[in-house]
């Protein structure tokens, strides 16, 4: 908090010769000197500040003046970190900083992480500033999807701060079967809302329906902005389940698909003759 002072001339039109603040209020002036002073005081409340000028001409000169300073806790200020896309794994590492101008003095800070799911709201203290104020975690899913995250942190005046990010931990496409005839079956997802960062699409194939792609090999590789395939060379009346998953450039994928079943049937596609 600054507290300035403009006037430069002494009552008897010489200039002053110096300004001496008593800052505590203890009685004692000369705690700063100076027309124009900063000073921190250690808590939030009601603080009465005192100046004294004296004569540059005659130290006997000298007058008194003071003031009322109303100190306001400021919450702190929280960051999150950014937004994350995560494939082929239900685990996100968390880091989320906070700053608080008054530090070490509105310690303890009590924060709070909700992890946007099911789970309960982490609470914990810190109590010692000495390594920043940053948190690291770790939050496990149940299930893919979007999740938005929220830190907030409070100081010991009740201030609060908080902020969010976004967890997307990218969950694959269910496709629609749109043709099942003549040994083919077309497959389209264009309702899916691709995830950033994916690189290609995998179609996998059984004739057994399945909901995890592990140790399957997928029959096609479909690069990302197509949302749909075809299947051909398939058997007439043999029931097969088809799976698609999203990867990333580093082949992260998850292995947890929905099949959906598709049986081609013949159709005559012959056109009637005239």
């Amino acid at each position: 908090w600054a507290l300035a002072l403009g006037a430069d001339i002494g009552g008897n039109g010489t200039p002053i010769g110096a300004y001496l603040w008593d800052l505590n209020n203890d009685g004692v002036y000369g705690a700063a000197t100076g027309p124009t002073v900063t000073y921190q005081w250690p808590d939030t409340g009601t603080y009465t500040v005192k100046l004294k000028v004296v004569d540059s001409v005659d130290p006997n000169l000298n007058g008194t003046t003071s003031t009322v300073v109303s100190v306001q806790n400021v919450p702190p200020q929280v960051d999150a970190g950014k937004d994350q896309v995560i494939y082929g794994n239900l685990t996100a590492d968390f880091k989320g900083c906070f700053f608080d101008p008054a530090g070490a003095l509105d310690l303890p800070y009590k924060l709070e992480i909700n992890w946007g799911d099911s789970s309960a709201i982490e609470t914990f203290n810190i109590s010692d500033m000495s390594a920043g104020g940053c948190v690291t975690k770790t939050h496990t899913y149940q299930f893919s999807g979007v999740y938005t995250v929220t830190l907030s942190v409070t100081d010991k005046d009740g201030g609060k701060g908080s902020d969010t990010l976004v967890i997307q931990l990218v969950s694959n496409p269910v496709p629609t079967v749109t043709d099942s005839s003549n040994g083919q079956v077309a497959l389209n997802w264009s309702t899916y809302s691709q995830p950033v960062g994916l690189a290609t699409y995998k179609l996998y194939q059984s004739e057994q329906p399945f909901s995890n792609a592990s140790g399957m090999t997928p029959v096609q590789s479909i690069n990302a902005g197509v949302f749909q395939a075809v299947v051909a060379n398939l058997v007439n009346d043999t029931t097969y389940y088809f799976a698609v998953v999203s990867v990333n450039g580093a082949g992260l994928f998850s292995r947890q698909v929905t099949s959906v079943a598709a049986t081609p049937k013949e159709v005559d596609d012959t056109p009637p003759q005239a």
